[in-house]
């Protein structure tokens, strides 16, 4: 992966650099492609931030579905506390903005180094492709957030879901902004 990163302009090997240290801080093993899309929401600006803007992606919509309550509470929790008239989405929301974003995040574990799942390294392998597509030499965020959405990975299709855009919405962006650019 080193002679590939080598490929990457400054800003896209940001988000790589920005998913491992945090991977590594929340005590995170596997890096998975929703969390290079989370860092990318941090990292990125121009074409590939107003593409993730025109989609309803920001760090706040990606964060809450990478992690969200579904790890707090099942289905069957959440149907148990919503017949006793408890919205679990609302209590989270209001927790998390009383004590902040990570308050019921779990405590990390050490971890030496994050692997990078099948997805996440699919994501990689797309971005390179985008790439060498467009006959370019240095991959962009651009063909990172392309890469991460066309990658196939569950998580992703999860956020995108979430705000309510698809793969293709969010391609088209990026071509249409980066012919404009």
């Amino acid at each position: 992966m080193a002679v590939v990163l080598e490929r990457f302009a400054e800003q896209a090997r940001a988000v790589v650099a920005d998913t491992m240290a945090t991977a590594q801080a929340q005590g995170i093993p596997e890096v998975r492609a929703e969390h290079l899309l989370l860092a990318l929401t941090r990292v990125a600006d121009g074409a590939t931030a107003t593409a993730l803007s025109e989609n309803g992606l920001d760090e706040a919509l990606v964060s809450r579905v990478v992690h969200g309550p579904d790890r707090l509470v099942d289905d069957g929790d959440r149907e148990a506390l919503g017949a006793l008239g408890i919205d679990v989405d609302d209590l989270i929301a209001r927790l998390e903005d009383g004590l902040g974003a990570d308050a019921l995040a779990p405590v990390p574990e050490q971890v030496r180094r994050p692997r990078f799942t099948k997805e996440a390294k699919k994501a990689l392998e797309m971005a390179v492709r985008t790439t060498t597509s467009r006959h370019a030499r240095t991959i962009t965020t651009d063909d990172l957030l392309v890469g991460i959405v066309r990658a196939g990975s569950p998580g992703v299709d999860k956020v995108l879901a979430a705000a309510g855009t698809s793969e293709s919405q969010v391609v088209e962006s990026v071509t249409r902004l980066r012919g404009a650019a």
